[in-house]
This record gives structure tokens, sequence and C-alpha cells, in this order.
């Protein structure tokens, strides 16, 4: 399959549910999501691709599910089609596009004052950077840049190490707006009924050439010039999904890739990475081991299941830009990038939604 960078830019205001009930009621109020899950773009993605007439034999196991009264057969059907999806979808990366930058997660090694400076966070037993959510420094108080972006071209100074000093972080305030929504729910004489209120907030970005930069790798996946419409997150609010093309991204891809001879990596997730059921550690029964880690406040990622009309297990999940420094010493394998993808612990159900980046220990 074809991997390649799409862009998805919302038309207007969005709505990404978090794992907040939906049910109506004058005290629930419902705040959208600024970056979506992976899970979220997959359905889309899956959705968009029903609708062209592909992906045949996915709709015929979808049928057959909703078809089926029994909850096991069903939950057996559900995997069965998120197996097949599987071979026919995957998303590698999720990130910010306006119409000159890229922009991804902030890696969380890095951290802020109250001023805005930023600093590489420094351990100064090996060598490596402080794995707390705050340090103090020279009387200075610091803290994990969580939530923020920097542009490629500043992660490319964070890569080499030079010129931490002169990297801005972007805050998500920077990118997005909230609106406030009150819905109403009426009976079948258009009345309304007491109490079934709800109220939301919907994100939407500043800058209308904004978009959501994904890595797609996917089966017979076309994208014409003008781009094509796709109906995106809670109530099915447009987007147009582009392709994309960054000359720098595809030089970094090709280093990400490609690295190899070293004892000590460096891993840096660039979306949330949901955690195996049951499971603590990213790496288990492999010739990694973990040294040290910078990791953000866990998210917890849940979801509507379409396919079968189902809630999601509300899941734990670990932030994009969490940090990982990589003994890989005892690791014969020359596709380090590959065996990584292979090897971190997902759940023999789940999508495989994995995008990091590698880079060499400095």
């Amino acid at each position: 399959m074809k991997r390649q960078l799409i862009k998805i830019t919302p038309v207007g205001e969005m709505f990404f549910r978090d794992t907040m009930n939906m049910t109506m009621g004058e005290s629930n109020w419902i705040i959208s999501n600024r970056i979506p899950s992976l899970s979220v773009f997959y359905g889309a993605l899956t959705s968009m691709q029903l609708r062209e007439g592909k992906f045949v034999d996915v709709l015929e196991l979808i049928k057959e599910a909703n078809k089926e009264k029994d909850k096991d057969i069903r939950n057996k059907k559900q995997q069965e089609i998120d197996q097949l999806l599987k071979s026919k979808i995957k998303i590698h990366g999720i990130y910010l596009a306006d119409e000159t930058n890229l922009y991804i997660p902030t890696p969380l090694d890095l951290f802020l004052d109250e001023d805005h400076r930023i600093k590489l966070g420094e351990d100064k037993e090996d060598g490596i950077y402080i794995p707390e959510e705050e340090y103090y420094n020279d009387d200075e108080e610091w803290h994990m840049a969580e939530n923020t972006f920097i542009s490629l071209k500043d992660y490319m100074r964070y890569r080499k190490n030079e010129g931490i000093k002169n990297i801005r972080v972007k805050q998500y305030e920077e990118f997005f707006d909230y609106y406030h929504k009150v819905g109403i729910s009426r009976k079948e004489d258009r009345t309304i009924e007491e109490g079934k209120l709800y109220f939301t907030d919907m994100v939407s970005f500043k800058n209308k050439e904004m978009g959501y930069v994904l890595q797609v790798e996917c089966e017979d996946f076309e994208v014409p010039e003008e781009g094509k419409l796709i109906q995106l997150g809670g109530e099915r609010k447009t987007a147009i999904v582009k392709n994309y093309s960054n000359r720098q991204w595809k030089r970094l891809e090709e280093k990400n890739q490609l690295i190899e001879g070293k004892d000590k990596v460096k891993l840096i997730f660039t979306a949330s990475f949901v955690l195996a059921e049951g499971k603590e550690e990213i790496f288990e029964k492999s010739q990694i081991t973990i040294l040290n880690s910078a990791i953000g406040k866990l998210d917890y990622v849940g979801g509507y299941n379409m396919a079968i009309s189902s809630q999601k297990e509300i899941r734990k999940a670990i932030p994009a830009g969490s940090v990982f420094i990589l003994d890989i010493s005892k690791c014969q394998e020359e596709a380090l990038y590959s065996y990584i993808r292979k090897n971190i612990n997902i759940g023999e159900n789940d999508k495989k939604f994995i995008s990091f980046l590698l880079q060499d220990v400095n």
C-alpha cells in the first residue's frame, strides 16, 4: 500500500467528543477535543471509502454484524471487521499545518518557564534530562511544554540540539477558537422536552487554511487535485481532504527509518498512544529497554463504534509529545523503526495507531 500525506481542512466548526457522557441534561456541558484521536480520522477515512463503493468485503461484515442480535457473536464479527480493516488502512501520524508550516507536538523533555523561555531538561546523572513534570533550576520554575506545538523547522533545531532557546512553542490558543452551542430535545409534536438541554463547546481553527495532516497508508486511496469532501467528528461536520507535500518532512522521514548502529535512541510519540488493556509498559518481551522517560498526564480515549452502533471502552493513553530513551544495544535488527512498531505493546484487536519519531541521543 502507498504511504502518503493528506491534509484534512474543516469547513467550519468541529466537534470531537471526549470521554464525557452525551446524555442530555441541564448540567451536562461537553467540551470538544482540539486534536482528535487517530481513531476519529480512521473512522472518517473508512466511511469515505465505503461510501465510494470500496472495502466491499468490510461492508458485508458490517451488515452481518448489524443483523446479529447475540452480543457475543456481534463482538466476534467486530473483531473480524477490525482485523480486515487493519490490512486495508493505516494511519502513522497526525500533525497541524497552515499555508507554509507543519507543526508537531512539542517533545516533553522541553520545558517552559512563565516567560515562555524554553530549555532542554538536563539530568546531571546520565546527561539525558529530568523526567519530572516540573523542576527547579537556579531557583526558577520550569514546566513540561504539554499541549503545545513547535514547527518542523524548530523540531530540527531540537533534533540537532542546537539553538534550543530560539525554539518558539505555540499554545493551543494560537491555533483554535471555541464556540458555545446549546441544543434541545423536542417531542414528536415539536414541543420542547423539559430538562432535555445539552451544552457543547465546538472547536474551529482561527486560520481557515489550517488543517490536520495525516500520514496514511491505504488500499485504493486517491484524492483528486481539487480535493474531496469527508464527514468528520461528531454531528458529521464537513471537511476537505487534499494531498499534502512537505520536502523537509520527506527528508526527516528517511532519517527516521534509517537509524542504526546506535546503543541509545530517543522515541517521541507524535500522537496519543493507547495502552494495551491491562498494560502499563510500552515494551515487553523484546530486546528494547526503557532507560528514561518524560511523560505528560495520561489521556483517556473512548469513542463510538459507528459500524455496530456501540460505545467503545475508555482506555488509558500516553499523550503526544511523550519521550522515551531506549537502550537498543541488544537489538540485532537493522530496521529499527519497523522493529519498534512490531514490538510495541498494543491490543490484539487494536488498529496499530502508532505514531512516533526516532532520533540519536546527543
